[in-house]
């Protein structure tokens, strides 16, 4: 029994050596991690106050630039000069404090971003303006800022939501470990004690059972000597723990230092906001001063009644309103009652926000309205949600800016619709303008033009010039009406009239360049008909009077040598020369046809004729008219369809041309004649200086050799009448323009083209006939005989003409009486009024015309037939006012055959209308 006792105390000074240990361990433990949770929880204060700290500076840094952008009072920037460098180092030293922590640096950046970005947006662009006195015009008018600040103080609100959340599961957490530690020390301490009151039990009992065993009395008493040492080990362990307990406390009474010393700075924070608070009331102070002062209308008003809540003396002056009346109106007052509900829907949409819009319609005290732009914002006034407003007189701003927009309108109007092509090119030469003009006239849309360089449109032979007119504009010079070319789409290239300036800006900085340019190619093409129109007819006016004199004489030699060959034998040695008198003549009258055919004066005979068939009849003779050496070779179209022309003029046409490409070709060669029927949709150009040919089916003959060809400068001459390549004696100058005034006077067109050493081709378009009209027959009808025994007058002022034409009148059997002029013809006619039948008058007379004669004839003496004659044709004589349709005509010059002939044919017309 002895023995298990003594084991049992035994076993109970372990366990209390072994409890002893292990309270020193766990109190050890316990007091460290109470001291670190104290330790996060003073840290989570710290970054509290300093993210406050931070969030009021930003405030600051708000509310100084808004001052300074309402007030314009530079002074009021004092804040933000000290608060911007003092919330950067505060956020420098947030980073640090959060290094362990991955969301709050992320936050961090964020909202650090969010601060740059404001500074970017707003604080540095209204710091800038106010280094160049623009103050916040661009922050007022864009609502620049707002967003980013809402951005920046979002940032702080999350960062701070989140560290109180963080600091109240901090606190709770260090309270649970500084109760667990006392707690768990006198858990501790009890189970010490009751150890060791249980030992001393043991012991007693040991005692108590072992009295006759001294021996192990003993050995009990120097166990129990050595319990009592550990006893007092125990003891002494125990009084350990309670000074590390003692220590904790310290440390625990230092933490409370350590908050009194954190409630203290949040107290100074507390009287720094207060201040800000001061401050910010100062600011209202002087806010509302500007208010009052400021030159631009301004006004509060509630946004739910829209009742106007304060007013500054502009908006009193702008609107003739007092203070008073201002104070119970709303602002449907001053605008339309359409805009009211739109005033009521945009400030339900979002009431914080930067407004700015324009052109709102407004009604002052006298009813008159004006134009205002609006800029606004919400704020909290009164303890009401209200807006503060700006309105600005736009009025005649927007007048000026109505009669600009007009002017510019005008000024579109007038470039766009002009009928003159205007481009317009940057300094570059880079087209930015091309008007309808333009694109009309080149061929290029404008979205074609548009971003191209100037010389598109320029040749390459006129790219210098271009380059001089550059120079010359940037040196201030105005090219005006400058002749020169450019080109379309198509390659062609055009003649155009050009004017030119320079564009500046304001500042006189070159801005670019603007052409006027005016086809001027349609222009020299009706001048160069002009030109030839009129050369034409002075030409003709001169040929019709040479034709006319020249016919006069021609008339009496054709008839007194017809007369001598009557009366002369044929063994007559002088009749051989009366026959060269006649031919000379004859000659002598082809030159005057000729003449009147390039003039198209001459009398045409016109007929629906098959030009294929011309071209056979007259081939033969163009065999003999050409030399050996020449090939000729027809290919005629056997459906070609008919002409109306004079068939004499079309075989003069073909002998013409032909004679012209014999005389091209000296050394022999091939002349080709060739006939098609051809038809043209749309006019079609031949010739620069000729009007194009209408839409519509023709007749074409080519005449084309291989002979020397023509350069240009004699194609430009060669239809010109006298005009030859020949020698003195050698030509007339009249084969090819004869050829161009009868195809002109029958209707038709005559082109040309020709190369030096490669020939000539001539194509001549005929207009087609109806298909309908017949052929006119070749055959001439029989000439009915020309005598007769009637009395006939032959009025005529030359001598010489009259004599011969009383002469073949009276060899035919006719009574004839002379006069020299009107009067006496007149004198005439009164005598022999009974017997005479017929005048015959020259048309040009002096004193008195002969169609004033033929007049005066027919009134006084109706029985009596008149006979015009000239040496004009009837169309030349009409021309110049001397021809009457009325009467019979007859052109000189003529034969006694032809002469007695027509007088036969007036008569009988006259017996046969009497009939």
């Amino acid at each position: 029994m002895t023995q298990g006792l003594l084991s049992m105390v035994r076993r109970l000074a372990g366990s209390a050596m072994a409890a002893l240990t292990a309270i020193v361990i766990t109190v050890g433990l316990m007091t460290f991690l109470t001291w670190q949770s104290a330790l996060w929880v003073r840290h989570t204060r710290t970054v509290q106050f300093a993210a406050a700290r931070a969030l009021n500076l930003s405030l600051d840094r708000r509310s100084s630039i808004a001052a300074y952008v309402i007030t314009g009072d530079s002074t009021t920037l004092a804040l933000e000069t000290q608060a911007r460098p003092a919330l950067q180092l505060v956020l420098d030293s947030l980073t640090t404090l959060t290094a362990d922590n991955a969301t709050q640096q992320a936050q961090l950046s964020r909202i650090s971003a969010a601060v740059r970005n404001w500074n970017s947006m707003y604080a540095d662009r209204v710091l800038s303006a106010h280094s160049d006195d623009a103050r916040s015009k661009i922050s007022l008018e864009d609502g620049a800022g707002v967003a980013e600040f809402a951005s920046v103080r979002a940032g702080f609100d999350a960062f701070l939501a989140e560290e109180s959340v963080l600091y109240a599961a901090r606190a709770k957490r260090n309270t649970i470990w500084r109760w667990a530690e006392v707690v768990v020390v006198a858990l501790e301490a009890l189970l010490v004690f009751a150890l060791i009151s249980r030992m001393r039990a043991a012991v007693l009992v040991l005692a108590a059972a072992t009295l006759e065993d001294q021996e192990q009395l003993k050995d009990h008493a120097v166990q129990l000597e050595a319990l009592a040492a550990q006893q007092k080990m125990l003891a002494a362990e125990l009084q350990a723990a309670n000074t590390e307990l003692t220590d904790a406390a310290v440390e625990q009474e230092a933490l409370t230092a350590d908050l009194e010393v954190a409630n203290q700075e949040l107290t100074e924070a507390t009287t720094e906001a207060e201040d800000a608070r001061d401050r910010a009331v100062l600011m209202e102070a002087r806010y509302r001063l500007l208010f009052d002062r400021n030159p631009v209308p301004m006004w509060v008003y509630e946004e739910e009644t829209l009742r106007f809540l304060a007013v500054n003396e502009a908006a009193m002056h702008q609107y003739g309103y007092t203070h008073s009346e201002f104070m119970s109106m709303g602002i449907e007052d001053i605008r339309s009652a359409g805009d009211v509900e739109l005033l009521r829907q945009t400030a339900r949409a979002n009431r914080s926000e930067l407004r700015v819009s324009s052109g709102w319609r407004h009604r002052r005290k006298d009813g008159s309205e004006i134009l205002v732009d609006i800029v606004s914002h919400g704020v909290h006034f009164e303890e009401r949600d209200a807006r503060i407003v700006l309105a600005t007189d736009v009025t005649a701003r927007a007048a000026a800016s109505a009669a600009l927009l007009e002017s510019n309108e005008i000024l579109r109007a007038v470039v766009d619709d002009s009928p003159l092509a205007i481009v317009i090119s940057s300094p570059e030469l880079v087209i930015s303008r091309w008007n309808k003009a333009a694109e009309t006239q080149f061929g290029w849309t404008a979205a074609e033009a548009v971003g191209q360089s100037l010389f598109t449109i320029i040749p390459d032979e006129r790219r210098e010039e271009s380059s001089d007119f550059r120079r010359r504009l940037e040196n201030g010079e105005a090219i005006t009406s400058v002749a020169t070319q450019r080109r379309r789409s198509d390659g062609t290239i055009r003649d155009v009239q050009i004017s030119k300036c320079a564009l500046h800006s304001s500042d006189g900085t070159l801005t670019g360049f603007v052409s006027i340019i005016s086809d001027e190619t349609a222009r020299k093409q009706l001048e160069s008909q002009f030109r030839q129109a009129q050369k034409m007819e002075a030409v003709g006016q001169l040929a019709g009077g040479v034709a006319h004199d020249f016919n006069n004489l021609l008339t009496v030699i054709v008839s007194y040598s017809q007369m001598l060959l009557a009366d002369i034998s044929e063994q007559s040695p002088s009749r051989a020369d009366v026959q060269e008198i006649k031919r000379a003549a004859e000659r002598a009258a082809l030159l005057t046809k000729q003449l009147l055919a390039f003039s198209r004066q001459q009398v045409l005979r016109v007929h629906i004729v098959d030009l294929n068939q011309v071209l056979g009849d007259v081939e033969q003779m163009l065999r003999r008219l050409l030399r050996e050496d020449i090939q000729i070779l027809l290919t005629l179209d056997p459906e070609l369809g008919t002409v109306a022309a004079d068939r004499g003029q079309l075989e003069q046409i073909v002998i013409n041309l032909a004679v012209n490409a014999r005389d091209a070709m000296p050394s022999g060669g091939r002349l080709s004649i060739e006939t098609a029927n051809v038809t043209f949709e749309s006019p079609f150009a031949l010739r620069s200086s000729e009007p194009p040919l209408e839409a519509g089916s023709y007749v074409m003959m080519s005449v084309a050799d291989n002979g020397l060809g023509m350069t240009p400068e004699i194609q430009a001459r060669v239809f010109e009448p006298f005009f030859t390549t020949k020698s003195v004696h050698e030509g007339t100058g009249l084969g090819l323009s004869t050829v161009y005034g009868i195809v002109k006077q029958s209707g038709g067109h005559l082109a040309m083209y020709s190369e030096p050493g490669h020939g000539t081709i001539f194509r001549i378009y005929l207009p087609r006939a109806d298909s309908s009209a017949e052929l006119q027959p070749v055959a001439e009808a029989a000439t009915p005989s020309s005598r007769g025994g009637e009395t006939v007058l032959v009025v005529e002022d030359d001598a010489a003409l009259r004599t011969v034409a009383c002469r073949s009148l009276r060899q035919c059997g006719y009574i004839v009486l002379e006069a020299a002029n009107g009067q006496e013809a007149l004198r005439q006619c009164e005598e022999h009024e009974e017997t005479l039948d017929i005048a015959i008058t020259d048309m040009v007379m002096p004193l008195m015309s002969g169609v004033e004669l033929a007049e005066s004839i027919a009134s006084a003496y109706p029985g009596i037939k008149v006979l015009l004659m000239s040496g004009y044709t009837r169309d030349e004589a009409a021309r110049r006012g001397i021809a009457n349709e009325r009467y019979a005509f007859l052109e000189k010059p003529f034969t006694p055959a032809r002469l007695t002939a027509r007088v036969r044919e007036v008569l009988d017309e006259g017996r046969a209308a009497r009939t």
